[in-house]
């Protein structure tokens, strides 16, 4: 996406770390990161740049251990060109230093003159005279947080930008374009991530994870921050039979609910969250509505479903889904009302172990804590970003406020067959025309009146993965392919990535008449004009799938068993707090609202 700021030469924009501190950081004798200059600073003074673009009246200090500045060390302003000089006591080699952005900091490289939506921190571990900082240092900064080495940090930020870059170094007086669009990137993503207000260093921390660990900048969503979070460097462990000593709850959204079929049953929006209730030796999670200020159980069960961005149950658009069971064969269609199944534990303490009913697999359930006082209320909610009542949000978290990260984590590979699928065959007139004996009709990626014996005569198939526009190719030896179609009224000007786009595919091991198909993470980002929920399973480290069913070739989405889910959760008074919040919000932006 782009974000209203990045209007400047090579998409310029700020790294964030915030003045609000929640923990993380560390100001002491860390080693040294991102080389600007010979190593010693015995001298009177470090001297550096402040960049995303040069910026202009940010505060430079050494760090407090909370992303904040040491009150009792020296401070500065960077002058108009991002210069500052900051005056030291011995040598403050290892030691971390920070550049406090607000709004009325000014980026120099941004022709627009808009200013930073948010107040935020920028980091770097001084390693010599002359050190710079830069959404790349501040990612290194995270990284080395996180348990990462200097060496480890480096390439994790090599790997985001795509080339051997110093994460120190200026890489616009370098003339480094690329570099330079991904540190803008870094920063106005962040900025969408959060919208107005303070990012807590915590946050920033674990927004520079994300884009490690996914692997791009814009394919980064709130889920993916939330496990980041995790990190125990981010968080505090609290066994689970602790933290749901009270049912606790997630907020899904302000969302639209619709039928087993897909048909809106209002347009109004409605307040959605899940209810996590450890009973003895059961886990429910069940999804509850407002109305008149009053929660109750969605009915139908699952019927937000498919509104509820950034899950891996939207997948289904709220149609249902085959299941893979642990022994690789797959279960009969279920509508979404049977994919929200209680969990019987076998153990209940530290952690929570179970068993899926729907295909036997075990499923570990652990959480931490988080302090999220005085943050934007829309910042902790696992709600995508570009959702328009989160960007509208106001309102932040009282002082003492404890958001709980409950993580996830199948035992085995999670395999679903959508209804939709990953998309329609480019040749298939028979679309949408194949039941599995549900009433409910799937786009079959074969001709349902042909019996198939081999998933693999899938192979010469072309999906539209965008309309007619993009293409996905399945291609002998196992090979696969986004390509541009050519089709009448496709414009291909100003795509973000170069087409065609190399991928994979490979026989799935526990079923030999399914494929999963890879495809990089370059697809993910927000811009790329591919389905959602093709870039959300990509971007969460999955792959697409296809599956002989019957002589029928249907495909959905696959997320492997090291994929951790975590989402945050509150008491039931907070997300009151919270769905207060969303109406107001919607009623701001002309959304319609059920009572």
């Amino acid at each position: 996406m782009l974000h209203p700021r990045i209007t400047r030469v090579a998409l310029g924009a700020s790294v964030c770390v915030a003045l609000a501190a929640c923990g993380g950081g560390g100001g002491g004798s860390s080693t040294a990161v991102g080389g600007n200059s010979p190593p010693a600073t015995s001298n009177a003074q470090i001297t550096g740049k402040a960049i995303d673009g040069y910026l202009s009246g940010a505060t430079v200090c050494f760090d407090n251990g909370q992303g904040a500045c040491d009150l009792s060390q020296p401070t500065t302003t960077t002058d108009a060109n991002g210069n500052y000089t900051l005056k030291v006591s011995g040598d403050a080699t290892g030691k971390q230093i920070d550049v406090l952005v607000t709004p009325t900091t000014v980026d120099r490289s941004n022709p627009s003159g808009a200013p930073f939506t948010t107040t935020f921190t920028l980091s770097a571990i001084v390693s010599g005279a002359t050190q710079n900082v830069t959404p790349l240092t501040t990612m290194v900064v995270a990284q080395m947080n996180a348990g990462k080495s200097q060496d480890q940090a480096t390439q994790a930020v090599q790997n985001l930008v795509g080339s051997s870059v110093d994460p120190g170094a200026d890489y616009i007086a370098n003339g480094d374009s690329n570099t330079t669009g991904v540190a803008a990137d870094m920063v106005g993503h962040l900025e969408a991530l959060y919208g107005n207000g303070p990012v807590s260093w915590t946050l920033v921390q674990a927004t520079m994870n994300a884009y490690a660990a996914v692997g791009n900048v814009e394919g980064v969503q709130q889920s993916d921050v939330n496990t980041q979070l995790s990190n125990m460097a981010l968080s505090q462990p609290i066994a689970a039979t602790a933290a749901l000593a009270d049912s606790l709850y997630a907020v899904d959204g302000d969302l639209i609910q619709e039928s087993s079929t897909g048909a809106v049953v209002s347009p109004g929006l409605s307040p959605v969250r899940e209810n996590w209730t450890l009973s003895g030796s059961t886990l429910s999670i069940t999804q509850e509505v407002q109305s008149s200020g009053a929660w109750s159980a969605a009915s139908p069960v699952g019927s937000y479903d498919g509104w509820f961005s950034g899950n891996f149950i939207q997948n289904t658009a709220g149609l249902g889904a085959m299941l893979m069971k642990t022994d690789g064969t797959w279960t009969n269609w279920f509508p979404n009302s049977q994919l929200h199944p209680a969990y019987a534990l076998s153990s209940v303490g530290n952690n929570l172990v179970g068993t899926d009913p729907n295909t036997g697999d075990a499923i570990t359930a652990s959480y931490r804590t988080i302090d999220v006082s005085g943050q934007p209320l829309s910042t902790a909610l696992q709600i995508d970003y570009r959702n328009p009542v989160r960007g509208s949000m106001s309102g932040t978290f009282p002082t003492g406020t404890t958001a709980y990260l409950a993580s996830t984590q199948h035992a085995n590979d999670q395999l679903m067959l959508t209804e939709s699928g990953i998309g329609t065959a480019q040749s298939g007139s028979w679309s949408a025309s194949y039941s599995p004996g549900t009433g409910v009709y799937w786009s079959s990626l074969s001709d349902p009146t042909q019996t198939l014996t081999s998933v693999q005569q899938v192979v010469g198939t072309q999906i539209q993965v965008d309309g007619p526009c993009l293409l996905l190719h399945i291609e002998a030896g196992g090979v696969a392919q986004i390509v541009e179609s050519g089709a009448s009224g496709c414009n291909y000007a100003n795509e973000p990535i170069s087409f065609p786009v190399a991928g994979s595919w490979s026989v799935y091991p526990r079923n030999p008449n399914v494929i999963t198909i890879s495809l990089p993470k370059s697809v993910g980002g927000a811009t790329v004009p591919i389905t959602d929920t093709i870039k959300n399973t990509i971007n969460a480290g999955g792959s697409l799938v296809v599956a002989l069913v019957n002589g029928v070739l249907l495909s959905g989405y696959m997320l492997p068993a090291s994929s951790v889910s975590t989402v945050q959760q509150f008491p039931a008074t907070v997300t009151d707090t919270i769905a207060a919040a969303m109406r107001a919000a919607a009623t701001n932006i002309g959304e319609t609202q059920n009572p």
